[in-house]
């Protein structure tokens, strides 16, 4: 979601029903800002691990206005995992430790376009 923009009303349905039937949720590359996707974590039952792969942690507990958040480093938490550093390293070191390396280089390829080189002559 960018700042500013609406929330599509079918994403906000669909989000409701995924978010609860999930298995493992993997928030990625966000500053957890924008209202509603924010507070989207809470929204998958309460034994359901939550990961964060990030550069800084962010939705922490008494960010939001709702008491939810993750609880990185607190004596309550039992399922929150933040995972430091660039989303692209950490999901490249995750992908080979569960053997999906191959399948997400195959991926890449299909839906990530190559960066463009500027040349600069003087």
């Amino acid at each position: 979601m960018f700042f500013g923009e609406p929330t599509p009303i079918r994403m906000a349905k669909l989000a409701k029903e995924d978010f609860r039937k999930c298995d493992l949720l993997i928030v990625a590359g966000t500053s957890l800002q924008v209202q509603p996707f924010a507070s989207m974590i809470n929204l998958v039952p309460g034994y359901v691990p939550r990961m964060l792969f990030n550069r800084d942690p962010v939705g922490l507990r008494g960010d939001f206005d709702d008491g939810y958040g993750f609880l990185f480093g607190h004596e309550a938490n039992y399922r929150d995992v933040c995972v430091l550093g660039n989303c692209d390293d950490i999901v490249g070191k995750f992908a080979k430790q569960l053997e999906f390396d191959k399948e997400l280089k195959d991926l890449k390829s299909r839906y990530v376009k190559p960066k463009m080189t500027t040349l600069y002559s003087p």
